[in-house]
């Protein structure tokens, strides 16, 4: 999620759940410059393990519309997020 409240409630709602610790992080992958990508690695650097990362990045065009009608800006932009999110 962009929105860090929504990480926060969600994590709150797993850790009194489950007992568990939870960290979270808001990025906005459709920007995810060197910055964004040294903060994401700062934070993993932190931890002393990791048991479960959950990566919930995707979108798609605005209203339904067929794949051809779509600009290449546009599949560019959705390959980036939809893929590059889940390999790095």
């Amino acid at each position: 999620s962009r929105t860090q409240s929504k990480l926060d409630a969600v994590a709150k709602e797993v850790s009194d759940k489950y007992n568990v610790e939870t960290k979270t992080l808001a990025i906005d992958f459709s920007k995810f410059d060197e910055a964004a990508q040294k903060r994401v690695k700062s934070e993993l650097e932190k931890l002393d393990k990791l048991g479960i990362l959950v990566n919930n990045v995707g979108m798609s065009y605005p209203f339904p519309m067929y794949f051809h009608e779509l600009d290449d800006e546009d599949v560019q932009g959705l390959l980036d997020l939809n893929m590059y999110s889940l390999t790095i």
